[in-house]
Order: C-alpha cells, then structure tokens, then sequence
C-alpha cells in the first residue's frame, strides 16, 4: 500500500472518524479472521 505523506480532507471532523470506523469496522467484522482490508484516498476524480 503506498500513501501520500499528506491528505487533507474537508468535513466534519467528528463525522469523517465515524464513517472511517463504520467502514473498517464492517470490513473487519464482515469478513473472515486473516482478510486483507485495504483503505485508500484519492482525490475524488477517480
């Protein structure tokens, strides 16, 4: 995985840490013990 040494992102703080937690907590409840989950950022053009 590579990341970009900085990501800004415009939002609600509180909000955005809830949905980023929703998400990787359904990815690891959802899935079986040793799954990969993979969280990426881009820049919303893609």
């Amino acid at each position: 995985m590579t990341t970009p040494e900085h990501v800004v992102v415009i939002g609600n703080e509180l909000r955005l840490r809830q949905t980023f937690r929703n998400l990787v907590g359904n990815a690891v409840w959802h899935t079986s013990p040793g799954t990969h989950v993979e969280v990426e950022v881009t820049d919303g053009n893609r």
